[in-house]
């Protein structure tokens, strides 16, 4: 009979191939093994949020949290998750939870940079929180791109906080913009099937009143997802 290592690395290339459903039943049957494989629970909450069930996912990633309290990403996944649902203010805190329990050294700095863009989102309507925000986005993304210059996340994360900086100040600064728009095109130089580059691309060149190559981008994005 198949080991719990083996169903887990099935379910994987179920997620993989977004056939969340069976996913889900190869995870199932992993912890029914080893109940206290935290991995296996994460990726059947990952495929619970996949196929729309949000409250099973969050449920799944509360175990998760339980079972590896001390790994910080494990707070920011549960925390997008509750933001994602609805609940914003403990979907906010545990955001930020993560953000004061990552480690200096092995920090993930793509990740980081995630989640302070999440949070500067999160408080728009407050202008200097979300500033700070954006800026901590800038210098956690360029420090992931001198770890791993190959890193199509933070060249997109770079982007996003440069650009949402200037919206925090009310302007768009022509220099801030077109530095914006590198970093996209060298995320999806890196990735061309890249969706989220493709889309904040969209809107940033949207912004610039480049509305033809906007609407391209917009469609090569919808084709990806």
């Amino acid at each position: 009979s198949p080991t719990d290592e083996d169903l887990f690395f099935d379910a994987l290339l179920a997620f993989d191939s977004r056939d969340y459903v069976t996913a889900i039943e190869l995870a199932t049957r992993t912890i029914q093994i080893n109940p206290d494989r935290a991995d296996a629970i994460a990726l059947r909450g990952d495929s619970h949020a996949g196929a729309g069930d949000l409250q099973k996912a969050i449920l799944d990633y509360r175990v998760v949290l339980a079972l590896e309290p001390d790994f910080y990403l494990n707070s920011f996944f549960l925390g997008r998750l509750l933001v994602r649902a609805g609940a914003r203010e403990e979907g906010i805190g545990f955001i930020r939870r993560a953000l004061e329990t990552a480690p200096e050294e092995g920090r993930s700095h793509e990740h980081l940079s995630d989640m302070l863009i999440q949070l500067g989102g999160l408080v728009a309507a407050d202008g200097d929180q979300a500033l700070d925000f954006y800026e901590r986005a800038e210098a956690e993304a360029r420090a992931g791109i001198v770890q791993d210059p190959l890193s199509a996340r933070c060249h997109v994360n770079l982007g996003v906080s440069r650009v949402e900086q200037e919206r925090a100040l009310g302007r768009l600064a022509p220099e801030r913009v077109h530095e914006a728009v590198e970093h996209y095109r060298r995320a999806l130089e890196l990735r061309p099937d890249y969706a989220d580059a493709f889309n904040n691309l969209a809107l940033t060149l949207a912004a610039m009143n480049r509305n033809r190559e906007a609407i391209e981008c917009f469609k090569r994005a919808q084709a990806l997802k």
